[in-house]
């Protein structure tokens, strides 16, 4: 098959040549020369020089998702539009068996890449029907998480419900601070007792974060079968399952999920994000601790000097970047990030604080939360490498041995002295 040429957007273009130790790939700037068919490459879907795409932690670097989650659906797009005359042929074409998948994720349906557009197309449809429905696009002003119209779609509930709660004059207004919830941040709780639903609003962003319904268990929270049958065996309530969500000692996300599991007590309790619902409460020890997480004192052991966090905005996204953090806006609020720590994860801070009193060390707290380290103990230097440390100053990240190894070097060096 003769090869086929289409345009893409020049940011695209610059883009892929900043990502070019990534993946080869073929172009032409003036088709037909001899100079430019000597400098044709062959597109490869591999790193160069066999090196993987993966990380230290097995996930995939963020440069490569960019690649092939966002850069190639955009040229498949732009491939699907140019060239629709071999799409349309391609797609009436019967395909051998050998085409098929083998292998499928349970529940899941694999899309070709030059699919993907009209995918998403359809997706897009069935949200402006099913979820949106007659509201107008002058009236959508409340974002949505993706999980809570996932939820929302799933029950039959729509955009307009939102609006109902938000707006109306029946609804009660609780303003709640971020160490009130489990949010980290401040929100705005809209509760209209008739439509029988709580909205939980981000005033800075103005995005929906959660809608539960008055009736459920535990403290407006539903708590599915399994969990049910488990409060009822732990002699637990209600009202106990919201406060361990609530006033957790211990909050740990599960990978590769929209679950975290909230520890109080002795007691764990894993709550769905997207389905606003609890999953499991069980009995445990003493909640153990994010290996990723500063340590506590240890009995026996000298005091460590802690270094004061800022109040002041501007020292504070100081301190951050020299802890090696990259710092963007985001709307109304800084975006917080450390792709060494916790690669993909971010924390949030606003741009101008409401809570004058308390809102750096809120801040500093959901940075020992997200990125295990504690700002008034961590080493700089140790943050700019990726480094947590325990007690004693062991290295508590296991894929930082190198890095240990070289600590117990000098060590075993100043003791020999």
């Amino acid at each position: 098959m003769s090869a086929k040429q289409i345009t893409v957007p020049l940011e695209v273009y610059v883009r892929l040549q900043e990502l070019a130790s990534l993946a080869t790939y073929s172009y032409r700037e003036n088709q037909g020369s001899e100079e430019s068919a000597a400098n044709d490459k062959p597109w490869d879907l591999l790193a160069k020089d066999g090196a993987s795409l993966l990380d230290e932690n097995g996930a995939l670097k963020p440069e490569a998702a960019e690649l092939y989650f966002t850069l190639l659906p955009l040229i498949a797009q732009e491939f699907v539009e140019q060239q629709q005359t071999l799409v349309d042929a391609y797609r009436q074409a019967p395909k051998p068996a050998a085409a098929r998948a083998k292998i499928r994720p349970s529940n899941q349906r694999l899309i070709p890449l030059t699919e993907v557009p009209l995918e998403n197309q359809r997706i897009a449809a069935r949200i402006e029907k099913e979820f949106y429905g007659d509201v107008p696009p002058r009236r959508r002003i409340y974002g949505v998480l993706p999980g809570v119209m996932d939820y929302m779609m799933r029950h039959g509930l729509t955009y307009e419900l939102l609006l109902d709660i938000i707006e109306s004059p029946a609804s009660t207004v609780v303003q709640e601070s971020a160490q009130e919830n489990r949010y980290g941040r401040e929100v705005t709780l809209y509760t209209h007792e008739e439509e029988g639903y709580q909205v939980v609003l981000n005033p800075l962003t103005a995005e929906v974060l959660a809608l539960r319904p008055l009736q459920a268990l535990a403290g407006g929270y539903q708590l599915s079968p399994d969990a049910q049958a488990q409060l009822k065996a732990l002699g637990l309530t209600g009202e106990y399952i919201a406060r361990i969500l609530d006033e957790a000692e211990d909050r740990r996300p599960i990978p590769g999920s929209s679950r975290t599991v909230y520890s109080l007590n002795g007691y764990q309790v894993e709550f769905s994000h997207s389905d606003q619902q609890v999953i499991r409460i069980s009995r445990g020890t003493a909640p153990s601790r994010n290996p990723f997480e500063s340590q506590p004192r240890m009995s026996g052991t000298k005091r460590q000097r802690g270094r004061k966090i800022p109040h002041d905005v501007d020292a504070f996204v100081q301190l951050l970047q020299e802890h090696g953090f990259t710092i963007t806006m985001g709307g109304k609020h800084y975006d917080i990030r450390h792709e060494k720590l916790a690669p993909g994860q971010k924390a949030v801070t606003s741009v101008t604080p409401s809570d004058s009193q308390r809102w750096h060390l809120n801040s500093a707290r959901q940075i020992r939360n997200t990125f295990g380290i504690d700002l008034r103990y961590a080493d700089p230097r140790d943050s700019v490498r990726g480094i947590v440390r325990g007690p004693g100053g062991s290295v508590q990240n296991a894929d930082n041995h190198s890095a240990e190894k070289q600590d117990t070097e000098k060590t075993a060096e100043k003791e020999s002295k």
